[in-house]
């Protein structure tokens, strides 16, 4: 999905999605301009799929907020190993 113009709408469709997947264990979003309310949807989403080790979010226009839910859905999931969160807004 990677360079998709999935952007915030997209990404709030998604997240359903993911919360009850059980086969998808890698996902690349990379470049979709998700932003803020989308990585915060797509996180609360996360906190309940046991099977996604590795989720790519380069260049997300994430920032300290997006963080702060990234942070929240590692606190509650301990299968993702991986999340790439490289040129966004983060400080």
């Amino acid at each position: 999905m990677s360079k998709s113009p999935i952007q915030k709408e997209g990404a709030k469709l998604l997240a359903p999605a993911l919360a009850i997947n059980k086969s998808l264990i890698y996902l690349d979003l990379s470049s979709t301009k998700i932003g803020v309310s989308g990585i915060v949807r797509m996180a609360e989403a996360l906190q309940k799929n046991t099977t996604l080790k590795s989720i790519n979010l380069y260049r997300n226009i994430l920032d300290v907020d997006g963080a702060r839910s990234i942070g929240n859905l590692l606190k509650v999931n301990s299968t993702i190993e991986f999340i790439d969160v490289g040129h966004n807004r983060i400080r």
